[in-house]
């Protein structure tokens, strides 16, 4: 851990405790959701993959769920404004008792 209360952690991975900021650059099937999971167990932080979150939209059906199906099929990426919106309302809808969130 640095002065600044941060830790440095292989391939860019970098946890900032005092703003709650995670950053994670990983290339595709480097192990992003498996360090999740295991960093968010250990610091208490709710792990929220964005990719999840899309497809249980998509499984349930709604009309958000319907756009996101439409642009994933055209192999488009689903627009930031709508995976935030998704991300913040599965913020805002937390029942637990965490230190923070981790973001996959």
């Amino acid at each position: 851990m640095n002065s600044e209360g941060s830790i440095e952690i292989y391939m860019f991975w970098t946890l900032q405790f005092k703003n709650e900021v995670f950053n994670n650059f990983w290339p595709s099937r480097a192990g992003k959701g498996t360090q999740s999971k295991l960093i968010a167990r250990r610091y208490n932080f709710k792990h929220i993959s964005t990719g999840q979150l899309l497809r249980q939209e998509i499984e349930k059906e709604t009309e958000t769920g319907k756009i996101i199906r439409s642009v994933i099929e055209n192999g488009e990426f689903v627009e930031d404004n709508l995976v935030m919106n998704i991300v913040k309302n599965e913020v805002c809808m937390d029942n637990g008792n965490f230190e923070g969130f981790i973001l996959d």
